[in-house]
């Protein structure tokens, strides 16, 4: 973001996380790329929560799109992976 008037800086940083199934091949000591992402389907909240919003701008940056298993703001995530949904 520029804006010639304001002086903006960082608050924070945050690392996101992939959480999947045991067994699914994710390894907590080894980060993944966005690329290796964009070919797992995701459980993810609607649109357009800001989280969401971030996600898909930075599969766009790099010309892939997200695979949506589920969308939800409700369903306990931790569930659904278990599951093998997302």
């Amino acid at each position: 973001m520029t804006e010639p008037d304001l002086l903006i800086e960082p608050l924070l940083e945050e690392q996101l996380y992939l959480v999947g199934p045991v067994g699914c091949g994710l390894r907590s000591n080894q980060p993944i790329s966005l690329d290796d992402v964009a070919d797992c389907k995701l459980i993810l909240t609607p649109r357009p929560d800001g989280l969401r919003t971030l996600i898909e701008a930075e599969f766009a940056r790099i010309g892939r799109r997200i695979k949506v298993a589920v969308e939800t703001e409700y369903a306990p995530m931790a569930d659904l992976i278990r599951g093998k949904v997302g």
